[in-house]
């Protein structure tokens, strides 16, 4: 895929992220020259490189206990 084709697929899309942000990512890996991410697992430690990587946030600290959220990385 050359940029010209990248534009023309995505200038049109709009703002539909949600819908759109696997297929955009796998053009934009396309577009420059590196391999699409892996399929997701059920063991997060296999998951080196895919999309929606769940990820652990310390949010902060209160008193003595931690505070956690899980989130995720659309590209890990």
């Amino acid at each position: 895929m050359n940029y010209s084709d990248f534009e023309a697929r995505w200038k049109p899309a709009g703002g539909a992220e949600r819908a759109n942000y696997g297929l955009f990512l796998q053009d934009l890996c396309a577009l420059i020259g590196v391999a699409a991410p892996d399929p997701t697992t059920d063991n997060p430690a296999q998951d080196a490189y895919v999309l929606e990587r769940a990820v652990t946030f310390q949010d902060g600290q209160t008193g003595s206990t931690t505070r956690t959220t899980t989130g995720r990385i659309d590209l890990y």
